[in-house]
């Protein structure tokens, strides 16, 4: 009796959440949600890329030193990456619509002091503040495209928002580089926040809200509420590769220009292009992603894109020093295998967590910016005597032992999913 009790709580639920994602789906054009989100998420990648190459006109106009411009960009992705689990909690509890509005007005008011900072402390600050703004942004964004959309429709609209989000790496610093230039970093953080302005003003004005209703006690915060991201395998499998994955990508992306610069006395604009041609590629391999995903399911393709991206380590550290162009090759390759391994991730979590979405995109991406945090320190120990093989034959061996382990925690048949 207590089991079909359970059973038919658990119904109720589930029929709860179903009815409600088909009245919002009634009330709000999905479409609409979707790109109005996607766009909205450039806002925070473009607060990086934007800013990332104007640091030399930053430290000359706030005469300081190269520590803590960079420091600059350190306190906003770590205060990004810190708030992003708040802010996916009180999506969760108060609303997509509501998370995503204050976390943009914070950003408006960051970016405004930060245009306005006339010293490096001040200008640190108005940082941290943008990072906390922006940390609002994917996970509402996530948490919406899983309530509005279901099934290969849903894997559909994650691969869209991928696609729109990985024109801030694509652009950004082309875009940055032309307004810092002509305008300084006032120009910079002055155009991040009118832009804001008017997104904060879109979603006032569009998004509807999307959040399912849920029981009261999974509407309170506390420590059992993450802790079922630890007890379940899946979760802990996407987690783990979250952090292996960006470790690896942010190797890549900090030691290729230096690595470019020594082997072949590249230039800074050849960098620039094979930047941008890797960009390029990862856009396209994107759509790849979607169908392999279709084809094999989440999972298969998830692993086996992993797989395929470690492969492109494992090439840089043994044949960069053929040639410039097979070097870029070669981040085009990467950029193309690491576009199929993404949209999986997000679709199995939405899926994976009805109630939780915002909360559970919230910790993969912090698992992310972990192994992103990680990776420069580590990435420098290992570069020390400037060997290619040491560093990326490291990376491999990291990213191959958590794909192993991914995939142990996603297919082990002896131990099913709890």
């Amino acid at each position: 009796m207590k089991i079909d009790r359970h059973d038919r709580i658990i119904g109720e639920r589930k029929s709860g959440i179903h009815r409600h994602r088909l009245e919002a789906k009634g009330t709000i054009n999905a479409k609409l949600a979707l790109y109005l989100v996607g766009v909205t998420c450039l806002i925070s990648g473009f607060a990086q890329f934007f800013y990332n190459p104007i640091l030399p006109f930053v430290q000359a106009e706030l005469q300081t030193t190269l520590t803590w411009v960079n420091l600059t960009v350190t306190v906003y992705t770590v205060s990004m990456a810190c708030m992003q689990v708040v802010f996916g909690s009180v999506a969760d509890r108060r609303g997509r619509r509501r998370a995503l509005l204050i976390g943009l007005t914070l950003f408006v008011i960051a970016s405004f002091g930060a245009a306005f900072a006339k010293s490096i402390y001040a200008l640190l600050i108005a940082r941290a503040l943008q990072g906390m703004g922006a940390a609002s942004v994917p996970v509402v964004a996530a948490a919406v495209i899983g309530d509005l959309f279901e099934g290969k429709e849903r894997t559909k609209a994650m691969g869209t928002y991928q696609v729109i989000m990985a024109l801030a790496p694509a652009i950004g610093p082309l875009i940055g580089g032309i307004i810092g230039g002509n305008y300084g970093y006032f120009g910079v953080f002055l155009f991040l926040a009118l832009t804001a302005v008017i997104l904060l003003l879109a979603n006032a004005v569009w998004l509807k809200e999307s959040k399912p209703n849920i029981t009261a006690d999974a509407a309170r915060l506390s420590v059992k509420s993450f802790k079922v991201f630890l007890i379940r395998r899946k979760s802990r499998a996407i987690m783990l590769i979250g952090l292996t994955q960006a470790f690896s990508s942010t190797i890549l992306m900090v030691f290729i220009p230096t690595i470019f610069s020594q082997y072949f006395k590249a230039t800074p604009g050849i960098i620039g292009a094979s930047f941008l041609l890797m960009s390029l590629c990862f856009i396209i391999s994107l759509k790849a992603g979607h169908k392999l995903e279709h084809l094999w399911g989440a999972e298969k393709s998830f692993v086996y894109g992993c797989w395929l991206n470690a492969v492109s380590v494992v090439l840089f550290a043994f044949v960069i020093w053929v040639s410039l162009p097979f070097g870029i090759l070669l981040f085009c390759f990467y950029g193309a295998t690491y576009g199929i391994s993404m949209p999986p991730p997000l679709t199995m979590l939405t899926e994976l967590f009805k109630e939780e979405r915002a909360t559970a995109v919230s910790i993969y991406n912090l698992c992310r910016n972990a192994g992103m945090a990680l990776a420069p320190m580590i990435g420098a120990l290992l570069y020390s005597s400037q060997s290619t093989w040491l560093l990326f034959g490291t990376v491999f061996v990291v990213y191959g032992i958590g794909i192993s382990l991914c995939r142990y925690l996603l297919h082990d048949n002896n131990q099913p999913l709890r």
